[in-house]
């Protein structure tokens, strides 16, 4: 009797040690397997800003994974509007609101997104990049207001008709659209046309 029950108290105490050695593999585990989950499952929608020369705002698109258009979401004077272009799934709402928000916070720091007071005359392709210009200086992650070390063109290299045309569209604020114009005309380098546009605007 004692020989027949003391395998089965020694079976029941490997028993609780494996038991207990296992919950702490589980609980040491668990923050490593949701890391990896969160890694290892896409995102339900992406953004991306742009300038809307057609509307004179700057906007952000949301997107699902396939990548259709879900919604657009924009300030204007009425305040921030969300423009939502298909039915939200029930399990899509949290993540849609968080991108929403994500969204409006981007864009806060865009200074002409509710295009007031657009350079006049300005190309499709000049208002656009106004409309992408940031509170940080800015624009496409150019710094516009950077100094350059880099020796600016001699005046003499720069035409005449069209040093008076950069000088225009600078004080018209349209300083991407002179800094294309000048390196159009005379071939230099981003750098240098930064350059030559602090020494002569």
């Amino acid at each position: 009797m004692i020989s027949s029950s003391r395998p089965r108290f020694e079976a029941s105490r490997e028993y609780r040690s494996l038991t207990a050695r296992s919950n702490e593999c589980k609980r040491l585990l668990s923050p490593v397997i949701v890391s990896f989950l969160a890694e290892a499952i896409p995102e339900m929608f992406s953004r991306v800003t742009l300038g809307n020369a057609d509307q004179c705002r700057t906007e952000c698109e949301i997107s699902d994974e396939t990548p259709a258009t879900v919604a657009v979401v924009y300030e204007s004077h009425e305040g921030w509007q969300v423009n939502v272009l298909r039915p939200l799934r029930p399990e899509e709402l949290e993540e849609f609101n968080a991108t929403v928000a994500a969204a409006k916070q981007s864009l806060s720091h865009y200074i002409n997104r509710m295009g007031s007071n657009p350079p006049e005359d300005a190309t499709v392709g000049a208002l656009s990049l106004w409309l992408m210009q940031k509170d940080d200086g800015t624009t496409l992650g150019i710094d516009l207001n950077i100094q350059n070390s880099e020796p600016a063109l001699p005046v003499r290299d720069v035409p005449a008709d069209v040093a008076e045309k950069i000088r225009s569209l600078d004080r018209n604020g349209r300083r991407l659209e002179a800094i294309r114009e000048l390196r159009m005309a005379t071939n230099c380098s981003l750098q240098q046309a930064k350059a030559w546009l602090n020494d002569n605007c």
